[in-house]
Order: structure tokens, then C-alpha cells, then sequence
């Protein structure tokens, strides 16, 4: 993040300084292993009632990473 700033004690100079901000979760995107690109996912309802993310390049479930 760039933050532009006035010159005082810290900044005697002023101008434009980088901080590091938050990120937003809702702006991630999941990784698909098929596709190997980002990708935005669907919720996709089995026969059972089982709910699964799917890739919406690929279609392919995507498995959540063990650890």
C-alpha cells in the first residue's frame, strides 16, 4: 500500500511511503491442481448432500490441502 505523507519528524522530506495493509480474504483466489492457474470456485451439491468447491475453469473438485 502507498501511503503519501507530509513532511514532519519521522518524514522531514514527505512523499510517498509503502506500508504493508491487510488483504482481504474475499480477494484470494483458490489455486485449481488440473488448470494450475487461479480460479474462482462454485459450491457443487453431490447425490448425498455432500457439499464440494469445484474449479469454474475445469469443473475438477478441488480437495482442501492437509497439512
Amino acid at each position: 500500500m502507498k501511503r503519501h505523507t507530509k513532511p514532519g519528524k519521522t518524514t522531514p522530506q514527505g512523499g510517498i511511503v509503502e506500508k504493508e495493509a491487510p488483504l482481504s480474504y474475499s480477494n484470494l483466489l483458490i489455486m485449481c491442481d488440473k488448470c494450475n492457474k487461479p480460479t474462482r470456485i462454485a459450491m457443487a451439491v453431490d447425490g448425498d448432500g455432500k457439499r464440494s468447491r469445484v474449479c469454474k475453469r475445469c469443473g475438477d473438485v478441488l480437495e482442501p490441502k492437509k497439512k
